[in-house]
């Protein structure tokens, strides 16, 4: 990541679910721990992260519901280790939460920045 910013890149994309282990946001582990080595990494890069699948085993997780929408946005910024996601995407669309339930999150979560939940 530190080449591909010497390089000009600096758009990074991850999801609370690459790395398919359950609960653990592997990408997102490893952009946190680059972000935390400092050096203005996190400022230099646009971030974007997504939420929609099963991420946590043993709760209720999918989809997005308001909660699920909370509930992935902490744990993503927890695991990144940073205070805000530049892009904060849906992976699939979720007919089984109303449209206003979700945009009503989204814009509450936007509005309320991190939370310690996770």
């Amino acid at each position: 990541m530190d080449h591909a910013h010497e390089l000009g890149i600096n758009f990074f994309d991850t999801a609370n679910v690459y790395g398919w282990k359950k609960g653990e946001g592997i990408t997102e582990q490893i952009i946190g721990r680059w972000f935390a080595q400092g050096g203005g990494r996190r400022e230099r890069t646009v971030l974007a992260t997504k939420l929609y699948a099963t991420w946590e085993t043993g709760r209720m997780s999918r989809g997005l519901s308001a909660l699920n929408i909370r509930r992935a946005l902490r744990c993503s910024l927890k695991r990144m280790q940073t205070d805000y996601i530049d892009i904060y995407q849906m992976h699939h669309i979720d007919r089984n939460t109303p449209w206003e339930e979700i945009w009503q999150a989204n814009g509450r979560a936007g509005a309320a920045g991190k939370d310690p939940l996770c």
